[in-house]
């Protein structure tokens, strides 16, 4: 009966020629109805208007929005499609916009909103619509799904802010810290909620460091047990010597001492005095290091491993930072350089059958596997590997007519073999055509009566040369990393040989062969023995502790120096300030790179070169 009514009036009205003011007073009523949320009414008044050419988009335009409100929303959004068809110069395109955007996040058809969203973004001063939508709706996505958007999506920031926070959510190992900082610089993201942090910085005139770790005995003046925990001591030591330094550059640290005895119960037995602390240093253990966790989380203090490339001392922790890269943080530095270096696309991948060593391997693998064909990855024994060096350098006799044998011998690097028949193999038709009579120096046979018949040869590898690119060795073994060294260098070819940890420090090592087959290795930790620094250093240690300053002494005192210098600068929070500054140089060792990072991310690649440890990145 309403409609009836209305189109009635709508028809009388036309006829007597008063269209502008009665369609006018029409498309009030409607709104009326409409804010009156008397929608099937306030649908039939604007179905009536939707050809009017002033007041039709207005009418399509709240058809839409009825749709909506009474849960049809597939039916509003091809309203508004079609509204932006039919009126593409309406000067309420925006709303449209907005509309769609918001109608195809409601059902989850992220592609489309994303679409609209980013031309309403475009066209609007207004972001808030973008913040709402994407961190409402698509927090819940898996990273993969939010990153592929957002390299579809450049402009949206919100979709790069989302992606920076999903990014820091993954376990430490996963991370592409890369990308992650990338992110914050590119769009100026705040580093603070990136990672999750609600603290207020602190700049203070003395910082207390709590150094938890397995002294395991009653004090430090008990020499005896000390010497029994060398590593413990040496590192110990070395933050003390950083300290009194510090002290000299009136950057005022305090540090205290918390033994362990590798017992998660006595870490939780310190929590009071561990919660007055600025910073944690250590521990060494699982146990110890999940109790420190707690205590990390629950009163908001930083902690750090002095020694571990264990990724998963950060997991779950957003306080907590390794002085190491990761394994997995050096598997992707390495596989970054070989991308880069001209080998062949194939790969052989080994690794022992410890978990850290697998780690590496498989964090490796997933870094080159879309660039590179892995031919074979595998864990391996001492057996294992001695039956792989044996199929790298297994050979084989490659006959050749004397014609075409002699011309080959004539190549530069190619050698030419000779060998009787023996006389089985004067059955086989195919060595019998291509053997001839040994000849004297004036070209006859050399013994007319019981004439010799020869072979021309040439030794080859089962695996053809050059047809593998590269080798990662993915163990400590001092026995498998030389079987494959060995290999490279019985091949000659043009293999490249890579691995972690640092082969070099070992004395057994072989200098000239390292560098004959330029193997290269990614390091945790790495300082040059030979520099002035380290000598100066050394001194130090000798005359204070009476004996020669091991990697222990630098790592302890190059993190404390770097630690207390970024306290000094930055605040209680370093990570916010470690963040902006990006790689910093060492004092002993190669240095510190925490972009956003809880791992070190400075990771030197080294090689032999002339007898020498240098680097190759």
């Amino acid at each position: 009966m309403i409609r009836l009514t209305f189109v009635f009036l709508l028809i009388l009205y036309r006829s007597i020629g008063y269209a502008q003011s009665p369609l006018q007073d029409y498309y009030l009523e409607a709104k009326r109805l409409y804010h009156a949320a008397d929608y099937t009414s306030a649908d039939a008044a604007f179905l009536e208007l939707n050809d009017d050419l002033t007041f039709g988009p207005y009418a399509d335009f709240y058809r839409g929005l009825i749709q909506y409100r009474q849960g049809k929303i597939d039916q509003s959004i091809l309203l508004w499609k079609k509204l932006l068809t039919d009126y593409p110069n309406w000067e309420k395109q925006l709303e449209v916009l907005y509309w769609l955007s918001v109608s195809h996040f409601q059902v989850q058809d992220f592609d489309n909103g994303l679409t609209y969203l980013d031309t309403y973004t475009d066209k609007s001063v207004d972001a808030s619509l973008s913040d709402q939508l994407i961190a409402g709706n698509m927090k819940d996505l898996p990273l993969s799904q939010i990153e592929e958007y957002q390299k579809r999506y450049p402009a949206l920031r919100s979709l790069a802010y989302l992606t920076a926070i999903k990014i820091n959510q993954e376990p430490t190992g996963k991370q592409d810290r890369d990308y992650l900082k990338k992110l914050i610089d590119e769009y100026s993201l705040p580093i603070q909620s990136v990672m999750n942090l609600e603290v207020e910085n602190e700049k203070k005139s003395h910082y207390d460091i709590g150094v938890v770790l397995p002294f395991v005995f009653s004090g430090l003046d008990n020499t005896v047990a000390i010497l029994r925990n060398n590593l413990v001591m040496d590192l110990y030591q070395g933050m003390q010597m950083a300290k009194e330094e510090l002290q000299g550059q009136d950057i005022n640290i305090r540090i205290h001492s918390f033994d362990t005895q590798k017992d998660s119960t006595i870490v939780m037995s310190f929590e009071e005095d561990l919660s007055s602390m600025d910073l944690l240093l250590g521990p060494l253990y699982p146990g110890p290091i999940e109790a420190l966790k707690v205590i990390s989380k629950k009163y908001q203090i930083n902690m750090i491993s002095p020694l571990t490339s264990n990724s998963s001392y950060a997991d779950g922790n957003p306080f907590a930072f390794l002085a190491k890269p990761s394994y997995e943080t050096m598997a992707r530095h390495l596989a970054d350089y070989v991308l880069k270096q001209n080998h062949k696309k194939t790969a052989f991948i080994y690794f022992s059958k410890d978990s850290r060593d697998s780690l590496f391997a498989e964090a490796y693998k997933e870094q080159i596997q879309d660039s590179i064909f892995i031919w074979d990855f595998q864990s391996v024994d001492d057996l294992i590997a001695k039956r792989l060096l044996d199929s790298l350098t297994e050979q084989y006799e490659y006959y050749y007519p004397k014609s075409v044998a002699d011309s080959i011998a004539e190549i530069e690097g190619r050698y030419i073999k000779f060998r009787s028949l023996r006389e089985e193999e004067k059955e086989n038709e195919q060595l019998d055509s291509l053997a001839f009579f040994e000849l004297n120096e004036n070209g006859n046979i050399a013994d007319p009566d019981e004439p010799n018949r020869l072979l021309a040869y040439e030794m080859k590898f089962r695996m053809p040369l050059d047809t593998v690119g590269h080798i990662l060795i993915a163990s400590r073994s001092m026995s498998h990393y030389n079987n494959f060294v060995s290999a490279k260098a019985a091949r000659q070819d043009s293999i490249g040989i890579y691995g972690y940890s640092n082969w070099f420090d070992n004395r057994l090592v072989n200098y000239e062969l390292m560098d004959e087959v330029d193997a290269t290795v990614a390091v945790a930790g790495y300082y040059k023995k030979d520099s002035y620094a380290f000598e100066e250093f050394s001194k130090k240690v000798m005359n204070r502790y009476l004996k020669p300053a091991s990697d222990y002494h630098v790592q302890g005192y190059d993190l404390m120096m770097y630690l207390g210098n970024l306290l000094s600068k930055n605040g209680k929070y370093f990570q916010f300030g470690a963040f902006e500054e990006g790689y910093n140089k060492g004092y002993l060792t190669e240095g510190y790179d925490f972009s956003g990072t809880p791992d070190n991310q400075a990771v030197p690649l080294l090689i032999i070169e002339e007898f020498k440890i240098q680097k190759a990145n």
